[in-house]
């Protein structure tokens, strides 16, 4: 039987990342469902600082750092998204600075920092994580450092694509 906390990603993958949802189709089971609890897990943060004021923004992030403490402390979490995201953390070892860079470029983003230098993209681009944990838990490069290497260059587009946007 499917957990809540699973199908609940699955739905919001399905919702909000069409063209993922059908991709993921070539994976594993296994591979698959730790991709949505992954994306489920990085939209629900994404959601709790779109939209809002910066104060509730600060708020909300401070709550997820505490969050992704009791991710990876173990200690037991309500919300089944989470929940589950907890359980593919801990089983695939993602890093917790890589969730905590996920965070980070979000905090970014909410305090509209400038971007003066290409040290300042590259710090930029690397915390945003998501790319990299998808690709961590599905395994999908042989080697750790093909994986950064291609998580890296997308990162780096995505966000180049949300710099045009924005200036």
């Amino acid at each position: 039987m499917e957990s809540d906390g699973l199908r609940i990603a699955r739905e919001l993958t399905k919702a909000k990342a069409k063209s993922f949802y059908f991709a993921s189709n070539v994976l594993r089971k296994e591979d698959k469902e730790a991709a949505y609890a992954v994306y489920a897990f990085c939209r629900r943060c994404d959601d709790a600082v779109d939209g809002v004021e910066k104060s509730v923004a600060l708020r909300s992030l401070a709550s997820l750092d505490e969050t992704v403490e009791s991710v990876f402390g173990g200690k037991p979490l309500q919300d089944p998204v989470f929940a589950l995201f907890q359980q593919i953390a801990l089983s695939r070892s993602i890093p917790k600075k890589a969730v905590h860079g996920l965070l980070e470029g979000m905090r970014h983003d909410v305090e509209a920092r400038k971007i003066l230098s290409w040290r300042d993209f590259e710090h930029y681009c690397y915390p945003i994580p998501s790319s990299r944990m998808v690709q961590m838990v599905t395994r999908r490069f042989p080697t750790e450092p093909t994986r950064c290497a291609f998580s890296a260059t997308v990162s780096h587009a995505t966000r180049t694509i949300e710099l045009n946007a924005i200036y």
